[in-house]
């Protein structure tokens, strides 16, 4: 079946937030957050699970792309059950991660190495019965003799279930780090470090409430060298999101605050965007954004957003 869509967008506007104040959801921390820093956070991240895989991505590392390894889950771990996963609070090693970014320009590469890891996920009481209850649904189905008979519905059902079920109902910790180099040479030794960043994520979706918080944090600092002179900048960064997703509405409003250490002044923006599904392709849409700086910039969108789908 082949699907065509076009989308008719009835407003036309630019969006007026200042380049000194990124979105917030540009510096959440990504699968390979040495992308954050080159700005190239939609490049798809290669994750081998072995070390001849990783030796292969390695290869293709050199054309540009990312790659991001979980040393952890390369070996057998027979004795972890799932259960047992859930309930752990503390999940450095388990979670940590390495991963090299090669960003490709036509004279140039720049590399961009990072690590990232998820320091603390707590599940409610409720969320963890629900979640243990449904993973023995799905054990019970896999345990069918022979394999043959298996019904591979009820595991495809019960899997999407499960992982729904393990994306709310829990407050969770995440630590990144990345840096970001400025090749002068052919050579690993001549590369410059011109930028390095080490941020936060803590994020909290509440159980019953279809309401997502996330918080951020970030500290950013650049070394630079112009005409044979150095030039460093240091920048605080830290905001709030959050979203609201029922099947008629979708809300969601952000805030971020970039403080510039050197220039001792503060860069930020406050953004909102409110979506009504009035039909399956048609909804109505408000967007606010205000820049909180000198000279203070004020955009509010309204229109209707038309989806038309044909199928053949």
């Amino acid at each position: 079946m082949k699907r065509v869509i076009i989308i008719l967008l009835m407003l036309v506007a630019s969006r007026a937030f200042a380049q000194d104040a990124p979105s917030l959801s540009d510096l959440t921390i990504s699968n390979a957050p040495g992308l954050i820093l080159a700005g190239k956070s939609t490049i798809s991240v290669d994750k081998p699970t072995t070390p001849r895989a990783f030796a292969i991505s390695l290869v293709n590392l050199q054309q540009g792309g990312a790659v991001e390894i979980s040393p952890y889950w390369w070996f057998d771990r027979p004795n972890l059950t799932y259960e047992a996963f859930i309930r752990r609070k503390f999940l450095v090693l388990e979670t940590f991660s390495l991963s090299l970014a090669n960003v490709k320009s036509d004279s140039s590469s720049t590399f961009a190495p990072g690590f990232r890891t998820q320091v603390l996920r707590i599940y409610s009481k409720s969320r963890l019965k629900a979640m243990i209850a449904k993973n023995k649904e799905l054990a019970a189905v896999l345990a069918v003799d022979p394999a043959s008979k298996i019904n591979l519905d009820s595991v495809k059902l019960l899997s999407g279930q499960l992982d729904k079920l393990a994306m709310t109902g829990k407050v969770s910790l995440e630590l990144a780090g990345a840096l970001l180099t400025d090749p002068t040479g052919s050579r690993l030794k001549n590369l410059d470090i011109n930028k390095s960043g080490v941020w936060a994520n803590l994020s909290w979706a509440p159980t019953k409430f279809p309401l997502e918080f996330v918080g951020l944090a970030r500290y950013a600092w650049t070394n630079n060298t112009v005409n044979n002179i150095k030039t460093s900048s240091r920048f605080a960064e830290f905001g709030a999101q959050t979203n609201y997703t029922t099947t008629k509405f979708s809300i969601e409003a952000e805030y971020l605050n970039r403080r510039d250490l050197y220039a001792a002044q503060n860069y930020s923006h406050l953004s909102a965007s409110l979506t009504y599904h009035i039909t399956d392709n048609l909804a109505a849409v408000a967007a606010y954004g205000k820049d909180l700086k000198v000279g203070e910039a004020l955009t509010a969108l309204f229109g209707i957003n038309f989806g038309f789908e044909r199928s053949k």
